[in-house]
């Protein structure tokens, strides 16, 4: 593994902090205004629902937020690692995220010229990957904290712009990336109220190194937050995000998830089908017949055990009375079923 820092050190690759300055367009400030950075999470479930032993992904936000500046910009670049525990990540990504920023666009970097682009600017993240105009560096690793195994590791590090004249707007949260998180649902007994929790924190140990499949350690975002403020690393309080991945329990036949089965689920079905309607909130749910398809058999099925006289129709487990899981896991999902 090769020499690491003290621990009461940062690992933070030099060329990222480098470039995190020269955005800036100046050399360090001698005094550094205040302000209080913070990352967060944005868009966190409060619960993901599926079969016992199912994969679950959900999809959630990294924030920064900046209050108490004395200064009129905002951050010019950053850089995070974001840690999961109860699951893993599987994407982290800047593409279609959109942040306000104050940019000059005179090459001379000259403020007292007028901007071409006026305040407030939006700006795409995902675009600085194609324009080159900045640096955009995410990826997943697996990191470890001294001896302990701290899993994979969502980082990521932005600077707006080499060129220009490019910062956050001075205050407020904006949305600065996009994490993937998968995690299996509890089996059936092993969890208190048949969920497992999901936490989100930003990584904020020293001597975090991030390693590669190979084991060979890698330049990672840094190893807590890093911010570029005035011509400065500057460090964020870090905020955590959680969800609960639970076992989901529904009514075969119940498609439109209101505790019953009756004429509407049927309706519902066929207007998924044929019309162009609105899929089951529970797909588990309207596959009547449980066969891992939904097609023109289950509204069949739901029409016939409803008026068929003396109908001897079976709807498979947990059937239309009583609330419950399916014992054939299968490539259907019900994230979550209001009817139970």
């Amino acid at each position: 593994m090769g020499e690491r820092a003290s621990p009461r050190s940062i690992r933070v690759p030099r060329h990222l902090l480098l470039a995190a300055l020269i955005v800036a367009g100046i050399a360090p400030a001698a005094v550094a205004r205040a302000a209080t950075f913070t990352l967060g999470f944005n868009g966190v479930p409060e619960a993901v629902g599926g079969s016992p032993g199912d994969t679950v992904r959900f999809e959630a936000y990294v924030t920064l937020s900046v209050t108490d500046n004395e200064s009129p910009e905002g951050a010019a670049g950053w850089g995070y690692a974001v840690g999961v525990r109860g699951g893993t990540f599987s994407a982290v990504d800047v593409a279609g995220i959109k942040v306000s920023t104050v940019y000059d666009e005179d090459h001379d970097k000259n403020e007292a010229t007028p901007p071409v682009r006026h305040d407030p600017f939006e700006f795409d993240l995902g675009s600085i990957a194609s324009t080159k105009t900045g640096l955009s560096a995410n990826h997943i690793c697996t990191a470890q904290l001294g001896e302990e195994d701290l899993g994979t590791v969502a980082a990521s590090v932005i600077v707006l712009s080499y060129f220009e004249k490019m910062v956050l707007q001075p205050t407020g949260a904006q949305r600065i990336g996009r994490i993937t998180v998968q995690a299996t649902v509890p089996l059936e007994g092993v969890a208190d109220d048949d969920c497992s929790p999901v936490e989100l924190y930003v990584l904020e140990g020293a001597d975090v190194i991030c390693l590669d499949a190979f084991g060979r350690r890698i330049s990672c975002a840094g190893p807590s937050a890093v911010i570029t403020h005035e011509g400065q690393s500057r460090p964020a309080s870090l905020d955590t995000g959680s969800a609960q991945v639970c076992i989901t329990r529904f009514r075969r036949g119940d498609a439109t998830a209101d505790a019953r089965v009756d004429l509407a689920d049927a309706v519902s079905v066929l207007n998924f089908l044929f019309l162009g309607g609105q899929a089951p909130i529970c797909r588990d749910s309207a596959d009547a017949n449980n066969d891992a398809a939904l097609d023109l058999t289950d509204p069949i099925l739901i029409l016939t055990r409803l008026f068929t006289a003396a109908s001897t129709t079976v709807i498979p487990t947990p059937g239309i009375y009583a609330c419950g899981i399916d014992p054939e896991p299968d490539s259907l999902n019900c994230a979550a079923s209001a009817g139970c």
